[in-house]
C-alpha cells in the first residue's frame, strides 16, 4: 500500500510535463499535442483518457492505480519552450517532445528537475482517441563520474557555475546584428542568466548515461526561439564547448 501511495503521488506530480509542446507533425499544432493540452487541464477528459487500473512502474516495482485513487491536478506547464536532450553531438531538428512508435503508440519521456527522475508517459491510440495506459519512472542513480543531470541542475540556476564550466576553446555563435550572417562572437555571459524555467522539464530523445557528449536543443513553439548547447565530459566533469543562438 505504501508503494502504491508513493507511486500515485509521483504520477500526479510528474504528469505536469504533458501540457508542453513541440513542433508541427511531431509536436506543436498536432492532434496529439492538442489532446495532451486538454488532458492536462480538463478533469473529465483526463479521467476518460486513462485506462484504469493504470500500470505504474518505478524501476522494477509495479503497482496499479484505480480511478478512485486518481486525483485530478490542473497542470500549468504550458510554456513556449521545449528543451530536447540528445545523448551525443547530433541534433535532429525535426524531433518533437514525444515519440510515435508504430501507428498507435505515443510516448512522452521527460526529466523533471531536481527530482533526478525520468518519467515516461505511454499513450495508445484507439480509433483516433488516445489513452494513457502506463507510467514508468526511472531513478537516476549516483555515478562515479559527474552525472549530466546533476550538472544541468546547477547549470540552469547558477551563472557563476556556468563561467567555471566553459572550455578554453568555447565558441559562441549567433547572428550578426542587423544581418542574417552567422558568426562567432565573443562570449556573451548574459545568455547564461540562470533561466531555470527553460530547463525544469527536459524531454529525452535518447538516453545513454555512458555518453560523454550531450547536445541540448531548445526550440520555441511557434516563436522562432532556437538555441543549441553542446556539452562534453572532461576528466569526469561536464563542460559547455559550444553554444549556437540563431533564433529569430
Amino acid at each position: 500500500m505504501k508503494l502504491t501511495n508513493n507511486i500515485l503521488l509521483l504520477g500526479l506530480i510528474y504528469l505536469g510535463c504533458l501540457s508542453n509542446c513541440s513542433s508541427q507533425e511531431n509536436g506543436y499544432g498536432s492532434a496529439f499535442h492538442n489532446f495532451v493540452t486538454k488532458f492536462s487541464h480538463e478533469k473529465d477528459i483526463q479521467l476518460k483518457s486513462i485506462t484504469f487500473p493504470l500500470t505504474v512502474i518505478i524501476d522494477n516495482d509495479t503497482a496499479f492505480i484505480g480511478e478512485k485513487e486518481w486525483k485530478f491536478v490542473e497542470y500549468c506547464f504550458g510554456c513556449e519552450y521545449s528543451p530536447i536532450l540528445f545523448m551525443g553531438f547530433e541534433i535532429d531538428y525535426q524531433t518533437g517532445y514525444y515519440k510515435i512508435i508504430g501507428d498507435t503508440d505515443y510516448v512522452i519521456s521527460a526529466y523533471i528537475m531536481p527530482e533526478k527522475k525520468i518519467q515516461n508517459f505511454h499513450f495508445k491510440k484507439y480509433d483516433d482517441k488516445w489513452q494513457l495506459i502506463k507510467l514508468s519512472i526511472t531513478n537516476i542513480l549516483s555515478q562515479e563520474t559527474e552525472s549530466f543531470f546533476d550538472f544541468i541542475n546547477e547549470f540552469s540556476i547558477d551563472t557563476g557555475f556556468v563561467r567555471q564550466r566553459l572550455t578554453e576553446n568555447f565558441k559562441y555563435i549567433s547572428r550578426e546584428i542587423g544581418t542574417d550572417n552567422i558568426i562567432e562572437i565573443p562570449t556573451e555571459i548574459k545568455y547564461f542568466s540562470g533561466d531555470e524555467y527553460l530547463y525544469k522539464r527536459i524531454y529525452i530523445n535518447n538516453f545513454d548515461l555512458e555518453s560523454d557528449e550531450v547536445s541540448l536543443y531548445i526550440k520555441g513553439e511557434g516563436t522562432g526561439y532556437h538555441i543549441e548547447y553542446f556539452f562534453k565530459r572532461i576528466d569526469k566533469k561536464w563542460y559547455l564547448t559550444k553554444l549556437i543562438n540563431i533564433g529569430d
